[in-house]
């Protein structure tokens, strides 16, 4: 018969979505025993962040944008930008026009990102670069900036930032 370790003498060790209940102390003779249950963490605000990574994070569990900065907090998670912090956001700065656009943004050291264009919002996005750009220089926050080789259109052309998964 195995052994039966009672509640009271279990902790609870919780990692995101997971909560283990471990023994405090082995049975006798039949080794250890662990039981583990999924427990769903709510995302109270809808921010992409469950409340205990919106703890972890320092973020406000009933609050998508903590800061205000129009970034919620789990994509500033993602983009490793400040969350609490309203200056710390992934931004376009500017595009610069001339033979060929030059995208310029906010980046955060160690994150790669790719610039895209398109000339519809409906159409299909290309990357402007052959690869990606990875911050390396600049801690904890910087710019980078990338130059379009398509020489400039005659129709309206739209830019937008794809941060990569770190």
């Amino acid at each position: 018969m195995r052994g039966v370790v009672p509640s009271a003498a279990r902790r609870v060790l919780s990692c995101g979505l997971l909560i283990f209940l471990l023994p405090l102390a082995a049975p006798a003779s039949d080794g250890i025993e662990c039981t583990v249950r999924l427990v769903p963490s709510p995302d109270t605000d809808g921010d992409g962040l469950t409340d205990g990574q919106e703890q972890y994070w320092e973020t406000d569990p009933n609050d998508p944008d903590t800061d205000k900065d129009r970034m919620n907090d789990g994509d500033e998670v993602f983009a490793g930008t400040q969350a609490t912090n309203y200056n710390s956001n992934l931004r376009l700065l500017d595009i610069a026009s001339g033979t060929n656009a030059i995208v310029r943004w906010t980046t955060v050291a160690g994150r790669s990102y790719e610039p895209y264009r398109s000339d519809s919002l409906l159409e299909t996005w290309t990357n402007v670069l052959p690869g990606h750009v990875t911050e390396t220089n600049e801690a904890p926050e910087g710019e980078e900036q990338a130059a379009d080789s398509l020489p400039p259109a005659a129709v309206p052309r739209f830019y937008r930032i794809r941060v990569l998964p770190p």
